[in-house]
């Protein structure tokens, strides 16, 4: 086996079996080898987390952009927000947008704090008024402000979106350039 010195302490130390040394004195894994097979999947599990990450992210945004676009988005909101629908209005049409949009924002945010725990579980059962505390996590969604602070909250959301695909690159960038 090939050794080198650890730095700390000074003591000569083996080559890890499936590595090998560079010109520089790093380590990398022998292409082909066991370490190589596992970081290619760690790679390609990443790609992957990274673009389910990053379609989920556009749906968000795709939805929110089109619920401010939506022409019934005066009628749901404000005074005339607080009124039933009639159905097949616009009204009726932008209220099933929020609803969709409210459902992505909540399940997002579950998922999110899922795979946040090292268990995935950590939550257990959701209850009705948690999940509607997780649907106004990313903005106020609520039908009862006003349509000029309605459309900046579904910018708010549509900025998040921006920012979290970013953060995600640049995490996965970061990982990945050191070899990693």
């Amino acid at each position: 086996l090939t050794q080198l010195n650890d730095m700390q302490t000074g003591k000569k130390a083996t080559v890890p079996s499936g590595y090998r040394l560079t010109a520089a004195g790093d380590l990398e894994p022998i292409p082909g080898g066991p370490a190589d097979f596992k970081r290619e999947g760690a790679f390609n599990a990443d790609v992957a987390s990274m673009s389910s990450t990053e379609s989920a992210l556009n749906r968000l945004a795709e939805e929110a952009n089109a619920l401010k676009a939506a022409p019934g988005l005066g009628g749901i909101t404000g005074l005339r927000g607080a009124f039933p629908d009639i159905p097949g209005t616009d009204a009726a049409n932008a209220r099933a947008k929020l609803d969709t949009l409210k459902s992505q924002v909540a399940f997002g945010t579950l998922q999110a704090m899922r795979d946040a725990s090292k268990t995935g579980g950590a939550l257990g059962a959701v209850s009705e008024k948690e999940l509607k505390l997780l649907e106004s996590n990313l903005a106020a969604l609520g039908t009862a402000q006003s349509q000029e602070e309605f459309e900046k909250a579904l910018s708010q959301i549509v900025k998040y979106t921006d920012e979290a695909k970013s953060r995600s690159r640049g995490a996965f960038n970061l990982k990945h350039q050191s070899g990693t």
